[in-house]
């Protein structure tokens, strides 16, 4: 078997699986695309099911990848957001499948959705979390807040922009996109609506 094979089936199944879905696809279709006999996704992967299963890995650990390249115990909390922010961003602008394969997910959950949430996204919501608690500990954010609303509200303001792609095209045609921009823009906003103003500072 060729030894880049297996890397070719997962790169060929990428665009495949959200473009037709998961039972739309055949094995030999997406053996012809990566150019390799059918019998290499089973070789590999113990099926079309298990090569899914890798696709799914292979994405969704660049959200693993993006936080070990941080260290939000050391870094500042709102500095830390921007941060991760951007990274975000990243992973999004080098990667568009990503979101299509999460909206796939919640739409037509497949055994694996448990598995990506606990995994992966899990993990990106527990350091947003520990960011925003350490920055109300050190009188920065306000100290009212629900941080779990916070985080989700984060989550929300970077990934919807990409969600709403195919909307916004249509919606705004004189919209020039800046996705840097816009990320800069919305978690300017969200730091504004969390940190504490000078006057809670006085009463404090």
């Amino acid at each position: 078997m060729d030894k880049d094979a297996k890397n070719r089936l997962i790169e060929a199944a990428m665009p495949l699986f959200p473009a037709k879905g998961y039972a739309g696809v055949s094995i030999r279709e997406i053996a012809e695309a990566a150019h390799v006999n059918s019998a290499a996704i089973s070789y590999y992967f113990g099926g079309k099911e298990g090569l899914y299963e890798a696709v799914l890995d292979v994405l969704f650990s660049q959200i693993d990848d993006a936080i070990h390249t941080v260290d939000v115990l050391q870094e500042e909390p709102q500095e830390f957001i921007q941060r991760f922010a951007m990274m975000v961003l990243n992973i999004h602008m080098h990667n568009p499948y990503i979101m299509l394969y999460l909206y796939q997910e919640l739409s037509h959950p497949s055994p694996y959705l448990e598995q990506i949430i606990q995994k992966h996204i899990r993990k990106a919501f527990n350091t947003i979390y520990i960011a925003i608690s350490k920055g109300i500990s050190a009188g920065i954010f306000k100290k009212d807040i629900n941080i779990e609303h916070a985080v989700m509200s984060l989550a929300g303001i970077i990934n919807f922009y990409f969600f709403m792609t195919p909307v916004r095209k249509i919606v705004l045609k004189n919209y020039a996109d800046n996705e840097k921009e816009y990320v800069q823009q919305a978690i300017s906003i969200f730091l504004n609506g969390i940190r504490r103003n000078c006057d809670e500072k006085k009463h404090t």
